[in-house]
């Protein structure tokens, strides 16, 4: 049986004191503010009375982040503001930004901290209203023809391996890990392009196939008593260009982020991968991921991101792929471009891919933050490549 939560303002006596905070970074605190959080639900955003998982993950994350930053000497309204500018879920940013509202009232009134939540002048005169919903990019996106009754929204992915089915003390994602990068030369990424064109492969087909290779061949060569396994890719599309900007509530605000996911699965075997068994894997796996743009994925799961509705989307990927595109002309020209990425929370592997002019060509570079293991998938990669462009 669960307790009822605290009112919110009984929470903000606990973490205020005449202005500043006195217990926020203590367990007291801790646990003070994840109750002040959950009683924050607006209702214009469509908060619900009881937290779904991805928000209590979220607020264990604003927590942690929180109590670090106050623990250094920050103050409660000073550790929340640094957290509402952080892209998170629509109901997390909402009850984030209902919390800082409340905060600054009850600063401003510290006797009359019951009326912390309401809307109204205080002492000094200055006003704190809450928030507005956030516009989210997803309430920019077009709607989308509606599935062919019997079909699902998202095609269905078979059981697949994650980091964690690979025995290794190296995959946890850490700020102090070494980044890990990987170059294809222009050469081997010229004549792999151009093997793959055959078997109907696009570059980003060649790098998913590569990447499933070198995680489906590590499970392998730790569990001998199978021969085969599933990985799983999930490739993030830039949703900007089907958003529609004249729908902003700010037309001076850019529209910073807007990212969807299309998601597959291919197996791998114990046989040892061939050039052409590579490059036939490319141009499924291409395939498969045209289809699924075909049938709007990257919409429905920009929709499902955007609203916080993890669980509606296609499930967790072993990998994921995000494409920078290519950095070309001045200043790139002039510098190395280094790039790699992270998502705190994603259990898989994240990859991040661009590529680079050169005098002798393009090349691919593919990177990873934080995870020592990152290394040995872009070297097993950046192999499976050459093998794929070879004569």
């Amino acid at each position: 049986m669960s307790l009822p939560s605290p009112p919110l303002s009984t929470c903000l006596s606990l973490l205020i004191g005449k202005g500043h905070t006195t217990g926020a970074s203590d367990l007291c605190g801790s646990v003070s503010l994840v109750c002040a959080l959950e009683a924050c639900m607006p209702p214009a955003c469509g908060a619900s009375d009881t937290p779904s998982p991805c928000i209590r993950h979220a607020t264990a994350n604003v927590v942690h982040v929180v109590h670090t930053q106050m623990s250094a000497g920050a103050s409660l309204a000073s550790a929340l503001t640094s957290e509402t500018s952080i892209d998170r879920p629509r109901e997390m940013r909402a009850r984030l930004g209902h919390l800082m509202t409340a905060v600054l009232n009850a600063q401003n009134q510290p006797i009359n901290i019951g009326d912390a939540c309401s809307d109204r002048c205080s002492d000094t005169g200055e006003r704190h209203s809450p928030p507005s919903p956030p516009v989210e990019w997803g309430d920019l996106l077009s709607p989308v023809p509606p599935c062919t009754s019997g079909e699902p929204p998202f095609l269905p992915i078979p059981p697949c391996i994650s980091l964690s089915d690979i025995p290794s003390d190296k995959w946890s994602m850490s700020a102090t890990g070494a980044d890990a990068r990987v170059s294809v030369s222009p050469q081997v990424l010229d004549r792999a392009r151009r093997h793959g064109r055959e078997h109907g492969a696009t570059v980003t087909g060649l790098v998913n196939a590569s990447l499933i290779q070198a995680i489906g061949s590590m499970y392998l060569e730790c569990h001998p008593e199978v021969s085969e396994c599933s990985v799983s890719m999930s490739i993030v599309v830039d949703m900007r260009p089907y958003c529609d900007p004249s729908l902003l509530s700010d037309a001076d605000t850019p529209l910073r982020q807007a990212i969807g996911t299309v998601t597959l699965a291919h197996p791998v075997t114990t046989s040892a991968p061939s050039a052409d068994t590579l490059l036939q894997m490319a141009g499924t796996v291409t395939q498969d991921m045209q289809h699924r743009i075909e049938r709007h994925e990257h919409v429905l799961s920009s929709k499902a991101l955007s609203d916080g509705r993890f669980d509606a989307g296609p499930p967790s990927a072993t990998i994921e792929l995000s494409n920078h595109g290519s950095y070309a002309g001045p200043p790139f020209s002039q510098a190395e471009v280094l790039t790699t990425q992270r998502f705190d929370g994603y259990p898989g592997l994240s990859v991040l891919v661009h590529s680079v002019s050169a005098a002798e060509g393009t090349a691919l570079c593919l990177g990873v933050a934080g995870c020592e293991m990152g290394k040995e998938v872009l070297d097993r990669a950046a192999h499976l490549f050459g093998v794929m462009g070879t004569e």
